[in-house]
């Protein structure tokens, strides 16, 4: 909560060598803080136990795990960077935490890959 934000789980399947000082940072300094692997089998049950209150995710697999409608529509940074991608993060948090997406419509397609699976 250094910064204001509560962050209860993260989901990561590796850590970068370039991310590695701060996941050993978050493991010393965030104990309570879970971090799970998305790739884990039961993973995909886990939708329905999660979420027990108003909830922020970012990312599909967040939200889907979270069981949260709340959630940032972004995959590996979505090609926001810099001090202006911040910026739209921040953006995109305060929408998503205002308004619920359509995790039914969106959430599937994400996993499908693209349109022309779905017709």
């Amino acid at each position: 909560m250094q910064s204001g934000f509560h962050v209860t789980r993260v989901y990561l399947d590796a850590v970068l060598p370039e991310e590695e000082a701060d996941f050993r940072w978050l493991q010393e300094n965030c104990p309570d803080l879970l971090l799970t692997a998305t790739i884990h089998p039961g993973m995909r049950v886990l939708h329905a136990a999660e979420n027990t209150g108003k909830m922020l995710a970012i990312g599909p697999k967040a939200a889907w795990f979270g069981g949260t409608a709340h959630f940032v529509n972004l995959v590996e940074f979505g090609g926001l960077w810099g001090n202006a991608g911040i910026i739209r993060l921040a953006q995109l948090m305060e929408d998503s935490f205002l308004h619920e997406k359509d995790t039914r419509t969106i959430i599937p397609r994400k996993g499908q890959g693209c349109k022309c699976v779905l017709q």
